[in-house]
């Protein structure tokens, strides 16, 4: 179960991606305009957009005993 929560939160999802590329190209052969929600988020995360990588810094470590 995914837990994250927010703006971006799915970006980490292999969906997420390809789904914003599929919706992107059919907004412009569509010649739609950019959302003013797109434009704040490309103006607070630059043109990259979201990080496709979340972090929480969570570490498992496994060790056992050799008998």
């Amino acid at each position: 179960m995914n837990l994250k929560r927010g703006a971006g939160s799915g970006a980490a999802n292999v969906v997420y991606r390809t789904a914003y590329i599929f919706f992107e190209k059919k907004r412009i052969l569509e010649g739609g305009k950019k959302t003013k929600k797109r434009l704040d988020n490309e103006k607070t995360q630059g043109r990259q957009g979201f990080p496709l990588r979340h972090d929480n810094g969570m570490r498992r470590v496994i060790v056992g005993i050799r008998t």
